[in-house]
């Protein structure tokens, strides 16, 4: 849901790692949902996005984990 063309694969990475690529991944998400807009957005639209995305990769990793456990 959230890889782009062009993504790098990701492959077996350290925590650390893993934690920066998702916020990466969050941080583009808001950027292209936004990327329309002249203006910037106010503290209480950011976090109310940043929560949107947050909550749907979430829900996308325990997708992905409830089919691959079947």
């Amino acid at each position: 849901m959230f890889k782009k063309e062009g993504d790098e694969e990701i492959k077996d990475k350290d925590w650390e790692s893993l934690k920066i690529t998702a916020m990466n991944i969050i941080y583009r998400e808001i950027q292209i949902e936004t990327s329309h807009t002249d203006f910037g957005l106010a503290d209480d639209e950011f976090a109310e996005l940043s929560l949107k995305l947050w909550l749907q990769f979430y829900n996308s990793c325990v997708e992905y984990h409830v089919v691959s456990a079947v």
